[in-house]
């Protein structure tokens, strides 16, 4: 039995579980009819006409998606941002690196000599 430090260690009286539910019971809901509750149909957010949405697809980084102001050419917001593209490049980069010393590892072998 855990003891708890903050309360007193004086026995404590424990309802019955049937009391306990009934004491918390919720109300019962009446039959009588409800009048239907309206469907909202979630509404797309649409692009402002002033900008441009470009999307593009290359070998190293994938898919960018650039959402540019038309009027200005300003870039507004870019997905992934530059910054992720650049952790990514640099963690493929990594890991281009580990590959090109596993296999020259592999080729020499662990006591320097090629095999």
């Amino acid at each position: 039995m855990l003891v708890d430090p903050i309360r007193s260690s004086e026995p404590q009286q424990v309802q019955p579980a049937a009391a306990v539910r009934a004491d918390n019971a919720r109300p019962r809901v009446s039959n009588t009819p409800r009048a239907p509750v309206p469907v909202v149909k979630p509404v797309a957010p649409q692009p402002d006409n002033s900008d441009e949405v470009q999307v593009q697809w290359n070998a190293n980084d994938g898919v960018v998606v650039q959402i540019t102001d038309k009027k200005s050419g300003e870039l507004i917001r870019q997905i992934p941002s530059e910054q992720v593209l650049n952790v990514a490049r640099f963690i493929d980069q990594l890991l281009q690196e580990e590959r090109a010393a596993a296999s020259t590892e592999q080729e020499t072998g662990s006591d320097g000599n090629r095999r």
